[in-house]
């Protein structure tokens, strides 16, 4: 092993984004995805963006964008949860 490390960025850019991946990104494609949910007993909105950094924002496939036709994948900048959640 000699003391390497496999980040976790290393393997995303070797690893190929799925069709549906390619899909979304490509700039012929506007497409942007809404969720609503809706539950019988009022949210605590602290615990779902606390719930949200810490599960789905740290997915790569979540935070990176397809880069020159399918060669690599980049990382964005931190997801904002905060501005993209939205209670009524």
């Amino acid at each position: 092993m000699g003391g390497e490390t496999n980040t976790v960025r290393e393997t995303a850019e070797e690893e190929p984004l799925s069709p549906c991946s390619q899909l979304f990104n490509s700039p012929d494609f506007n497409c942007a995805i809404i969720v609503t949910m809706g539950c019988k007993v009022k949210g605590n909105p602290s615990a779902i963006i606390d719930g949200l950094k810490h599960t789905l924002v740290n997915h790569p496939r979540f935070s990176s964008i397809l880069v020159s036709l399918n060669t690599h994948v980049v990382y964005t900048h931190k997801v904002k949860v905060k501005q993209n959640y939205r209670r009524k």
